[in-house]
């Protein structure tokens, strides 16, 4: 979780006076506090990826850019969040291909054979390649910048396929930018004008991601729709939205979210009370909670298709179960129905996806409901193996 508000910075050893305080803004001149670091990037808010700079020190991530492929000059300044350094598309696309390799640098080359006209070999060229991300951080950076494709401000680069990427424009759209990678190939594009005039409110959303979409449905229709593989040192976990804590049933809004190994969180998030029903008028029949346990699968499971989702609740309670898929781009609805409760308050079911793929989560959500207007719910996710 980060804040995302007002914020002022004292810039040590300027000159003018006025120089020595900055107050930096986001693009719409909002601001929203407590946020996910996934939902900051995603919307692409400047005061949270200031903060983290800030966080970590701007030298050091100068140097991880020098790692990924960035050989322009940097100023190591808290503005490098903001896009205040010149860099060229050649670079950007370079740095954001270490991430599609999940952490491998290989040095950008024009030419890789040269050949006389009967074929021979007269030079050849292999690229430079150096680690310079592990892959578990190359593999969380990746899985955060799909977020921006599917649900942020690079919506526009959707190519139906497992794709990251990030938008860029500075204040004054003299710049607008999308960068944007899948396992194979990793492209950039920058939109300006040639005399560095500002244009017209264009936005790195807009033209430069549109202009991405259309090369890229050509460029990639030779490569297979491949996701990245998870590493092992990279853990999935349910967390409440509102506090990044161990989802609960009562959480309102569980979210399935990647960690590096030992960074999960391992507390609860207690906050959220159990739904409660409104007060009964009187006369009325008073409305309880229903008794309500999934018995299987257990939170985080992995399983292996077919599998079954039983429990016990009120034998006169009607179950209804939903189980929803997802994986890269895909989100399937694989059960929507009513489960049947027996005389002793069992119920059960066998859920049999159409499409079995490693690395699927499901989102099983079991509703419990009686006639008097009680209600329970219990909402997990599990993986397939």
């Amino acid at each position: 979780m980060i804040v995302d508000e007002p914020i002022t910075f004292e810039i040590a050893g300027t000159v003018k006076p006025e120089d020595s305080i900055w107050t930096p803004k986001n693009y719409d001149d909002s601001y929203r506090g407590p946020m996910r670091m996934r939902q900051a990037l995603e919307l692409s808010i400047n005061i949270p990826a200031i903060k983290t700079i800030n966080e970590f020190g701007p030298q050091a991530v100068v140097e991880y850019a020098r790692r990924m492929g960035i050989t322009s000059r940097l100023q190591p300044n808290l503005s490098l969040a903001l896009g205040t350094n010149d860099v060229t598309p050649l670079e950007m696309a370079s740095a954001f291909g270490t991430l599609g390799t999940l952490g491998v640098h290989a040095e950008p080359m024009g030419i890789v054979r040269v050949t006389d006209r009967e074929g021979r070999v007269l030079e050849e060229h292999t690229p430079r390649r150096s680690l310079a991300l592990t892959a578990d951080v190359a593999y969380m950076m990746t899985d955060l910048l799909k977020g921006v494709i599917l649900r942020g401000t690079g919506a526009a680069a959707n190519i139906g396929r497992p794709v990251a990427g990030k938008t860029g424009t500075t204040d004054d759209y003299r710049n607008a930018w999308f960068i944007g990678f899948t396992p194979y190939l990793a492209t950039a594009v920058w939109v300006g004008n040639d005399d560095n005039s500002p244009m017209k409110r264009v936005v790195g959303g807009t033209v430069p991601a549109r202009i991405w979409s259309a090369y890229m449905k050509v460029a990639v229709k030779g490569t297979p729709p491949d996701d990245w593989p998870r590493p092992d040192g990279v853990v999935s976990a349910t967390v409440c939205g509102t506090s990044e804590l161990l989802a609960t049933s009562t959480c309102p809004n569980p979210i399935p979210e990647v960690f590096i190994k030992g960074t999960e969180p391992t507390e609860f998030d207690l906050s959220s009370p159990p739904a409660s029903s409104p007060p009964a008028t009187p006369g009325t029949a008073v409305a309880a909670n229903v008794p309500l346990r999934v018995t299987a699968p257990s939170q985080g499971e992995s399983v292996t298709a077919p599998f079954t989702v039983e429990g016990t609740t009120d034998p006169s309670a009607t179950v209804n179960l939903s189980v929803v898929a997802t994986g890269g781009f895909v989100k399937i609805n694989v059960a929507e129905l009513r489960v049947p409760v027996t005389p002793d308050g069992q119920f059960s079911y066998v859920v049999q996806p159409t499409l079995h793929v490693s690395g699927t989560q499901y989102l099983i959500t079991v509703t419990a409901t009686t006639i008097v207007g009680g209600r329970s719910t219990q909402t997990l996710i599990i993986n397939e193996r």
